[in-house]
């Protein structure tokens, strides 16, 4: 998405900035502690101890999830 303004919406641009959140969305913080619950961990069989975060990865040209 080239041209893009940096701190813009990706999803919807009319939104000027995304304040206090990675992804723009307060939901963002649900999915965190959701995926990085023990229950959800065990469920999954996931063994991982580090916590899961969610990032924008983003450079000149394009922003993607990871």
């Amino acid at each position: 998405m080239a041209g893009m303004t940096k701190g813009r919406n990706v999803y919807d641009v009319s939104k000027v900035v995304c304040q206090g959140h990675d992804l723009c969305y307060a939901e963002d913080e649900v999915i965190r502690r959701f995926l990085d619950s023990h229950s959800t961990r065990t469920m999954l069989g996931a063994e991982s101890p580090r916590n899961f975060s969610l990032f924008l990865a983003q450079s000149d040209e394009t922003s993607f999830l990871i």
